[in-house]
């Protein structure tokens, strides 16, 4: 009985709703398009999302006004390497294959993704400041 009620206690203690999360906003960044040029892309104030580590190595969003995000995280996995968490994923859109991984804290997030395939970008590069809320 007291293993049954302990993997009740685990199960409960380890779902999304008790996850560590955060909200995050577009801080701006960077793409290289394929004839070699950086192009700066501006803070998009309607680029937030809210996102939960969801054990043991996903994140999910929760909460987001592009439907690409979710579509994208499906395929990290994730790491937690002292108070940062690592992702890393291969993505596929039509031909385009990207190879996208990002770091996050407290604080921040950096998003770095390559591209093959793709007819316009090499590279790219977002930067989101986040605020843990859970």
């Amino acid at each position: 009985m007291r293993i049954i009620f302990l993997s009740v206690l685990t199960i409960i203690f380890s779902s999304p709703v008790f996850a560590e999360q955060w909200q995050c906003q577009s801080a701006g960044g960077w793409m290289l398009d394929v004839n070699g040029r950086s192009i700066q892309l501006p803070p998009d104030p309607n680029d937030t999302y809210v996102i939960a580590f969801s054990p043991p190595n996903k994140m999910q969003i929760l909460q987001s006004n592009d439907p690409l995000d979710a579509e994208i995280y499906k395929y990290l996995d994730w790491i937690k390497i002292g108070d940062k968490f690592h992702g890393n994923g291969i993505y596929t859109i039509g031909n385009a294959v990207f190879n996208v991984s990002e770091t996050m804290d407290n604080t921040r997030s950096v998003s770095v993704a390559t591209a093959s395939g793709h007819p316009e970008i090499i590279a790219a590069m977002g930067i989101n400041n986040c605020s843990r809320i859970q």
